[in-house]
């Protein structure tokens, strides 16, 4: 379960970079984007197994929780984006969100990992907390660019 589950947070990582990083709307970007929704659906679905595997629920699983809606809202713009007003922007934030999260809890994981394990949460705050500023400051900025580009 655990190699399922670091594998697919891998893929993850590098198909949610590589949507970030790339031109959006192309066929490209779908079919990555496919392959980024597998990689979460199996990253949160082994994120629970663990979790019953193991017991516990830890803060590890509340954030993954948290993705699965990221995921379904990201979804549901695709969706609906016919009922919905501005759905670009909507789906741009709500997955740049589930990227930036994805990249807390990597950052996140691997400092009680490899630093102290007697304060986790000190290390999950801090990780979590500047991957997450640097995060907000990036989407913002994305947003921004992005509304301008669809305003010319």
């Amino acid at each position: 379960m655990g190699i399922i589950h670091i594998t697919s947070a891998i893929g993850a990582l590098f198909t949610g970079t590589y949507i970030l990083l790339s031109k959006k709307g192309t066929s490209l970007h779908k079919r990555m984007g496919y392959a980024y929704l597998f990689c979460m659906v199996a990253v949160n679905i082994t994120a629970f197994s663990i979790y019953e595997l193991f017991g516990g629920f830890g803060v590890f699983h509340f954030f993954a929780l948290l993705s699965s809606f990221a995921i379904i809202g990201g979804i549901y713009t695709i969706l609906f984006r016919k009922r919905l007003k501005n759905w670009e922007i909507q789906h741009l934030e709500i997955m740049c969100w589930s990227v930036v999260g994805l990249y807390a809890a990597f950052f996140s994981e691997i400092s009680i990992r490899l630093l102290s394990v007697q304060y986790p949460f000190l290390w999950i705050g801090l990780f979590g907390g500047v991957t997450t500023s640097v995060g907000a400051f990036l989407i913002r900025k994305t947003k921004k660019n992005h509304s301008s580009a669809n305003n010319r």
